[in-house]
């Protein structure tokens, strides 16, 4: 019988593009006619921003460890991604890579929607983040 030890590794994994402001700048008229400037949010605003470059990865404050399986029967890599809203709370998880036998990434997905984060961060402001979790399974 193969007993499982479980290492959780959090790593952000920076996507293939920069975090890019999230803001277009224009000019505006005030009711006089002259004018002024005005800041109006871009559609990147609505999504999540892949930590990396100016963004800053959330940091677990609170976590939760999953009820795992006494056998298994193949260790792998699990990815899991995240996404983490400006309050710290988990509102999406994705098993993105399973190669445990018998499958756990759903056990942690479950257990890592009960988390609590400090939140990302863009120039010291808070942000959703798109956040990528990698477990590391040792089979002894």
């Amino acid at each position: 019988m193969k007993i499982a030890t479980v290492s959780l590794l959090i790593a952000a994994i920076a996507c293939g593009r920069r975090a890019q402001p999230s803001l277009i700048r224009g000019r505006g008229v005030q009711g006089g006619g002259e004018p002024v400037a005005v800041t109006v949010p871009n559609h990147e605003v609505l999504r999540p921003l892949p930590v990396g470059g100016d963004v800053k990865p959330p940091v677990a404050i609170t976590r939760v460890e999953p009820k795992l399986p006494k056998r298994l029967d193949r260790a792998g890599p699990l990815l899991l991604a995240a996404t983490i809203d400006r309050n710290g709370v988990v509102r999406d998880v994705r098993v993105i890579r399973d190669g445990t036998i018998p499958r756990i990434g759903p056990l942690y997905a479950a257990a890592i929607k009960q988390w609590r984060f400090k939140p990302g961060t863009l120039r010291g402001e808070p942000v959703d983040v798109e956040y990528n979790l990698s477990v590391i399974i040792d089979v002894r």
